[in-house]
């Protein structure tokens, strides 16, 4: 039962906030799970190929800003 994603939803239910509420930022194969729980998934461009294809939105590479790319994209 331990996954990223479990516990992305037990975080959710405690503060009440829904999944379309968040977005999980990721780069390998252990955030799988927290992007399918996620309303928005994001993938690092530097990451692995399985995690690309689960990612709603493939932002740069972490040497790149790609974080900071994100949020503008998603939050600001």
């Amino acid at each position: 039962r331990v996954s990223k994603g479990n516990g992305l939803k037990e975080l959710c239910q405690n503060i009440n906030i829904s999944p379309n509420e968040v977005m999980a930022v990721g780069d390998e194969r252990n955030d799988i799970s927290m992007f399918a729980f996620a309303g928005t998934a994001v993938c690092m461009d530097n990451g692995s190929a399985e995690a690309k294809k689960h990612a709603d939105f493939i932002t740069s590479s972490n040497d790149e800003d790609g974080i900071s790319k994100a949020f503008n994209k998603f939050v600001f």
